[in-house]
């Protein structure tokens, strides 16, 4: 019988630059998963959540170490060094919020719901477990709304 994913969470921020990430590789696939499954590493606006994409188009300082290669270059090697060893690569998307400062605020605006002064509507999230931080993501849209639950991140 063909086995289903056997899928391993590599966390950027606890794993650290995408050369250690490539570290990990061998021990993940020792370990008998056949997916690595990537949280954000992508750009972050002024909160510094991962799930508060700036752009998607950049690597986040953090993950990049000192290499000065491209980001794309520094993903590809990831991606082909997990391969050789039989693993894929999946990545968190995070499409349907984004940082205040994103680029597609200013390159989509339409994209993004106003309060009457103009302000980007801005869902915010009270986590009890993580004591009183008040977590704001921008939710936007194209025709209809993202809503956000009251659910602890």
């Amino acid at each position: 019988m063909k086995q289903g994913p056997r899928i391993y969470n590599l966390f950027p921020s606890l794993a650290g630059s995408i050369d250690r990430w490539i570290e990990h590789v061998p021990r993940i696939a020792a370990m008998q998963f056949n997916w690595i499954y990537v949280n954000p590493f992508h750009e972050t606006g002024y909160s510094g959540s991962l799930y508060a994409v700036k752009s998607y188009e950049r690597l986040n300082p953090l993950f990049r170490g000192k290499s000065r290669r491209s980001d794309d270059a520094l993903i590809r090697d990831f991606v082909e060094q997990a391969a050789q060893a039989g693993l894929g690569v999946m990545m968190d998307l995070v499409v349907n919020h984004t940082a205040r400062d994103a680029d597609l605020v200013s390159a989509h605006q339409e994209w993004y719901r106003r309060d009457a002064a103009g302000e980007i509507n801005a869902f915010v999230n009270r986590c009890v477990h993580r004591g009183n931080h008040n977590l704001a993501y921008i939710t936007f849209c194209h025709r209809q709304c993202f809503h956000i639950s009251n659910s602890c991140c």
